[in-house]
């Protein structure tokens, strides 16, 4: 059975925060541990645990899901519901996003920065009132190269707005022919080179517009251990074979991509696996995945600043303090921002 909190499907949260959680390992990995890359632990599954690029691909599928779910059920498009769910994405987004760029530019502007690690490559020009303004609007990438920004991995936000202001569209296309609009999506990223993005976004919509018709073949496949297996060796199969992967990338846009899907679609349809994911401290995770995903690469500049630790004892104090910081966010900024959004959007 699926279960709900608040109309929010609590498996998809917790799914989030174990991406969010690998984004961070992964970096955490690139920053102390180096070594690992050539290591045969990267050859084994357990590299599956540092899989930040597996990770960010998932959170653009779930996202396009988890969007299509809250707003399909409108029978018809409106200037009124689609301002709505602006509105609402904007709460959503802006908030923690603001706070963690402040956060970020006081802590570069008074710490020095590392020199010898992978985290360097970041926060090395400076940044003035002007620019944090510029960052500000996030939607309009000024500067656009990641290597410029106080948030470096705030580029996935900006794509998420982007294809937000778009979703309502792309929802009640989908709604009418699903499979023949995936398609399309498709050959526009692969012929006409839109943003590959969009594909992965799509995927997420296309299930969600189908989610019975997937539960109902899932319940009754019996090559389920199979299908998992293809999966895992879809999100894999660059660690084996990165030059084969990178021409296959040519005609299946991101290879990754179509085995988490399949991962998502097992998880809308097992209740075995649904409920392994309410466990309530996986369930806390997905709940400040958001300010998780924010804040740990700031979190990670500043911690190595003020401890001197061994990898274990220094991903044990990075963690700790993350998550905390994370929860103030949620609490005191993530909340209370979409309760007034809520609020706004109950007084139109």
């Amino acid at each position: 059975m699926i279960q709900t909190a608040n109309k929010r499907l609590l498996f998809l949260d917790s799914s989030r925060g174990l991406a969010a959680l690998i984004v961070l390992l992964s970096h955490f990995q690139l920053t102390l541990l180096p070594q690992f890359n050539n290591s045969w632990l990267m050859k084994s599954p357990f590299h599956l645990m540092l899989d930040g690029t597996s990770a960010i691909l998932y959170f653009f599928i779930l996202s396009g899901f988890v969007l299509t779910l809250s707003i399909q059920s409108e029978e018809k498009i409106s200037i009124g519901n689609y301002v709505k769910f602006i509105l609402l994405r904007i709460f959503r987004i802006y908030p923690a996003f603001i706070f963690t760029l402040i956060i970020s530019f006081v802590a570069i502007h008074n710490l020095e920065p590392g020199t010898t690690t992978w985290l360097s490559q970041y926060w090395k020009t400076q940044h003035d009132l002007h620019s944090l303004l510029n960052q500000a609007v996030l939607i309009v990438r000024l500067p656009n190269d990641p290597l410029l920004r106080l948030i470096p991995q705030d580029w996935t936000l900006s794509i998420e707005i982007a294809l937000s202001i778009i979703l309502p569209l792309l929802v009640f296309t989908f709604r009418k022919k699903s499979t023949f609009f995936l398609i399309v999506i498709y050959l526009l990223v692969l012929f006409i080179k839109i943003d590959p993005f969009i594909f992965d976004f799509s995927l997420g919509i296309f299930m969600a517009c189908n989610l019975e018709a997937l539960k109902n073949k899932w319940a009754n496949n019996k090559y389920k251990i199979y299908l998992l297996g293809f999966a895992f060796s879809l999100i894999s199969a660059d660690f084996a074979f990165p030059d084969l992967m990178k021409v296959t990338d040519t005609i299946l846009i991101h290879h990754k991509s179509w085995g988490l899907a399949i991962i998502l679609w097992a998880i809308i349809s097992s209740d075995k696996i649904q409920r392994l994911l309410t466990f309530k401290p996986i369930i806390f995770l997905g709940k400040i995945s958001y300010s998780f995903y924010l804040l740990h690469l700031i979190i990670l500049f500043i911690i190595l600043r003020f401890f001197t630790l061994n990898a274990a004892v220094f991903l044990l104090v990075y963690l700790t303090i993350t998550v905390l910081i994370s929860s103030l966010t949620y609490y005191l900024i993530e909340k209370p921002s979409n309760k007034i959004s809520r609020f706004l959007v109950r007084k139109r």
